[in-house]
């Protein structure tokens, strides 16, 4: 339970965002992978949320800068885009 409540208060603090990786950032924004490998390449049609190179194997995603890119990306209507 301890860990819970540790995991609950850090997710109210941005400053402490907890790194995802890959496959949990894409569980989160509902996508796949596929698609966000995709996105973290130079020439990627859409540019995908920010992300951190740990190594070069070790891509790690905040929950904040995915929260933030989710609300950069809503629209009231289809006209929008």
């Amino acid at each position: 339970m301890q860990n819970k409540d540790n995991l609950a208060l850090q997710l109210a603090d941005r400053s402490q965002s907890p790194l995802l990786d890959t496959d949990q950032a894409a569980a989160l924004l509902n996508t796949s992978v596929r698609f966000l490998k995709g996105t973290r390449a130079k020439d990627a049609k859409i540019q995908g949320p920010p992300f951190c190179r740990l190594s070069s194997r070790l891509i790690r995603y905040r929950l904040s800068d995915l929260q933030a890119w989710i609300e950069d990306r809503l629209k009231s209507s289809a006209a929008e885009d």
